[in-house]
């Protein structure tokens, strides 16, 4: 009697580690679902969002086109012209900051070229004096052995 009553308590215990697994793997797949759903949700609004833009752009364009139909002007070439300016527009402001860019490289360079003439200048002015000093100094010292040699 004692071996069966374990044999069911074990049993037991192992239905409900069983149980326990399944909950939480059932927990986590629900989980797992509702945050695709979340993500789901997220890129159809942003499809939406920009299928809404793309229909927008494309009623303003037969709109525009109608309107320069209507003008009597072949909307493909107002447009191709607009677009002509517009990339002359962009290369003119591209070359702008690339000039600017280089103008703001120039003047780094100026002054890197500049700080480093000073310190050159500098330790020149250094070594001049540092010479006129030793020549002063050996120079007297010369002139005292010539004449302390004289004078034996």
């Amino acid at each position: 009697k004692g071996t069966v009553a374990t044999t069911q308590d074990r049993m037991q215990e192992l239905e409900e580690v069983r149980d326990i697994r399944f909950n939480h793997d059932a927990q986590r797949l629900l989980t797992l679902k509702g945050s695709m759903d979340a993500v789901n949700r997220q890129v159809q609004s942003s499809n939406e969002v920009r299928r809404k833009k793309r229909d927008k752009v494309r009623t303003e364009r037969e709109e525009r086109k109608q309107q320069l139909l209507d003008d009597g002007q072949n909307p493909y070439e107002v447009w191709r012209r607009e677009e002509m300016d517009a990339d002359k527009d962009r290369a003119k402001q591209k070359l702008a900051a690339l000039n600017e860019l280089r103008s703001e490289k120039l003047l780094a360079q100026l002054m890197t070229e500049e700080s480093t003439y000073k310190r050159n200048k500098e330790a020149e002015k250094t070594a001049r004096k540092q010479a006129q000093d030793f020549q002063n100094e050996m120079g007297s010292y010369a002139k005292e052995k010539k004449i302390a040699a004289y004078i034996r």
